[in-house]
């Protein structure tokens, strides 16, 4: 995929979060992609980390005035795809009928990580959408930093430089939560533990170079 059609996909999401902009943060590969739009941010010799997909962190109960989020990515073509057996499963929300670029989403867990009927609080649904539960992640959604894509004049928070203890934090009870057989395969061919979270987190340690 190219930097152009990346910048396309990542557009669209961007509109389909338009009510949600000032709340939500990008906390993935997308952030240190993004920082390079910053007004402070040094051109840099080297392509910026690729990515697949997009994390973004949303508060619980968020609400907007104009439709939920599912509703909007669905209308933009964004195709969910379910991986587990939580009940919401985890979702890819996936741009079309290439798998090339697809959106996550994650909110914080508070309280215990077990519902009173013994299964794991893994998931739930904000807005629609399906997101997975991770303790610390609140710690994200704290004073972000903000950049303009250029191509929309659209604001976005990233996730800022101090977050990054708190991603590898994380890690490990992202682990944790992938719960049945079939999810197992479908991350471990991308993904393994605290390595594959700072690898999606690693921005944060280089904000500060770049700005």
């Amino acid at each position: 995929m190219t930097a152009e059609r990346d910048n396309e996909n990542i557009a669209v999401l961007f509109d389909a979060l338009a009510p949600y902009l000032d709340r939500v943060v990008i906390v993935g590969g997308w952030a240190h992609r993004l920082f390079r739009q910053h007004a402070l941010a040094q051109a840099l010799p080297y392509r910026p980390l690729m990515t697949r997909d997009t994390d973004v962190a949303i508060p619980s109960g968020i609400t907007a005035d104009k439709g939920n989020l599912r509703d909007r990515l669905l209308v933009r073509g964004f195709i969910e795809e379910f991986l587990g057996d939580d009940r919401p499963p985890v979702t890819h929300y996936q741009l079309g009928d290439d798998a090339g670029f697809y959106a996550e989403f994650l909110t914080p867990l508070s309280g215990g990580e077990f519902r009173r009927d013994g299964t794991k609080d893994v998931t739930t649904s904000v807005s629609g959408v399906s997101a997975q539960k991770l303790r610390h992640l609140d710690v994200l959604l704290i004073a972000p930093w903000s950049v303009t894509l250029r191509s929309t004049g659209a604001t976005m928070n990233i996730i800022r430089e101090s977050c990054l203890l708190h991603c590898a934090e994380a890690a490990d009870q992202w682990q944790a939560n992938i719960t049945s057989a079939r999810q197992r395969r479908a991350v471990h061919s991308r993904h393994t533990g605290t390595a594959w979270w700072l690898d999606r987190c690693h921005v944060v340690s280089r904000l500060s170079v770049e700005a």
